[in-house]
């Protein structure tokens, strides 16, 4: 579980750490096509859950919606330190006593304006003018469930790459070519 136990210190500092190169991943679900953008991540639990937030109006919240499925894709440039997950995620509703923490934080940290847009993420405008922000909140707090991480440690000499797969006895060890 070595290789894991790197992912997961790396994953957790970033949540301590706001210049941490883990504070901002991949996102992979499922449209027409599949879809990839990145995103900020909020947290990361003890419970291998990733926290992000997005525009509730997002093609990614519609994306989820149609099939959980999800893939977060997370790379240290300096560590050389490659960490892709797998899992389920799911939108965390008003009625959940999180949203109203995860809305405040927002509200700290000043942020809250960038989920107040008029138009939807990805509405074709002719100039930017035309972007203007509203007195609507579009705030989506999201949570990916982990069942799945692949490791790759790259050194000078030799690559190191694992899989853990999470059943019901816990994480599942497996060493994989890299």
């Amino acid at each position: 579980m070595k290789y894991r136990n790197l992912a997961l210190n790396e994953l957790f500092r970033s949540n301590a750490d706001r210049k941490h190169p883990f504070n901002y991943f991949t996102l992979a679900t499922i449209g027409g096509y599949p879809e990839v953008r990145t995103v900020v991540k909020r947290q990361y639990t003890e419970e291998d859950t990733i926290i992000f937030f997005t525009d509730s109006r997002s093609p990614k919240v519609d994306q989820i919606k149609g099939d959980p499925r999800s893939s977060a894709l997370f790379y240290h440039p300096r560590k050389k330190l490659q960490v892709r997950l797998k899992g389920h995620v799911r939108l965390i509703r008003q009625s959940d006593k999180r949203y109203t923490q995860f809305l405040n934080q927002l509200k700290q940290a000043g942020n809250l304006r960038d989920y107040s847009t008029a138009l939807p993420p990805g509405s074709q405008i002719t100039d930017l003018a035309q972007v203007f922000y509203g007195k609507d909140i579009f705030f989506c707090p999201m949570e990916m469930k982990v069942n799945y991480m692949d490791i790759v440690k790259l050194g000078k000499d030799v690559h190191h790459r694992y899989a853990y797969h999470l059943d019901q006895d816990g994480w599942e060890e497996k060493i994989l070519t890299p």
